[in-house]
């Protein structure tokens, strides 16, 4: 009972979204794009093996019925290929005087190929909400399902499971030039872990005039820390460009 109501809050969204973009008289606006190479560095913890990884992807900000944001990424690890597309909408639904409202939806799909064991594919469908503050800060909540299907090579075999997904970001801009974030989620753009098996992110990013902007992350992946003892599982590095057109 509750999977489905969680299937048919998803529907929901969505139809509220292609609904709102079906009978949209605006034009299509790319407001802004860019390509984006970012390298991983994963250190030898918990279950996780000492590997690297890196990518290189594309995003866009478009106007249409609302704000939409495109992104689509490929990343390369020593045994493994992986494939991101995703999409979040959402139009100004509250703007009050030094704040606003937002709600929309986010679809993601993400393909994994990890060598001679296996092959998955990730899909995710979460409604989200964000708020935005007065002094340059935004906080985004979300929450949603993620389906999976998995191929076992080794045994020849297909297995699906169906899981509680949620996001919680806290993006702030320290200067015109840079801002700083803290994220708390189950998932991320090339990782998708079972609930309950947070993500913990801190980071930043620094733009130069000449459209170009730094990026860096340290990240922490906790293993089922709601319902056992905390076990921290991973620690990721991550850090790249992003080259606006």
């Amino acid at each position: 009972m509750k999977t489905r109501r969680v299937l048919a809050a998803a529907f929901a969204t969505a139809v509220a979204v292609l609904g709102q973009v079906a009978f949209s008289e605006d034009v299509p606006a790319i407001n802004s794009q860019y390509i984006e190479t970012t390298f991983y560095s994963n250190t030898d913890l918990g279950t996780e093996a000492k590997s690297k990884f890196a990518s290189i992807a594309y995003g866009s900000n478009i106007s249409f019925a609302g704000e939409w944001n495109l992104y689509s990424g490929l990343r390369l690890g020593d045994e493994c290929r992986e494939f991101t597309t995703t999409a979040d909408f959402w139009p100004e639904i509250l703007d009050l005087e030094n704040s606003r409202f937002s709600f929309g939806g986010k679809f993601t799909y993400h393909f994994f190929d990890y060598g001679k064991w296996c092959y998955e594919n990730d899909l995710l469908l979460e409604p989200f909400l964000r708020y935005t503050g007065e002094h340059d800060w935004h906080l985004d909540l979300s929450a949603g399902f993620t389906f999976k299907a998995q191929e076992v090579k080794i045994l020849n075999m297909w297995t699906f499971d169906q899981n509680f997904s949620f996001h919680v970001e806290f993006v702030k801009k320290i200067t015109e030039n840079s801002e700083a974030h803290v994220i708390l989620s189950t998932h991320d753009v090339f990782r998708y872990y079972k609930f309950p098996s947070p993500l913990y992110t801190f980071g930043g990013s620094y733009a130069f005039s000449s459209g170009i902007q730094l990026h860096a992350d340290l990240q922490f992946h906790c293993c089922d820390m709601f319902t056992t003892k905390f076990f921290l599982n991973g620690q990721q590095f991550s850090g790249g460009f992003r080259f606006y057109l």
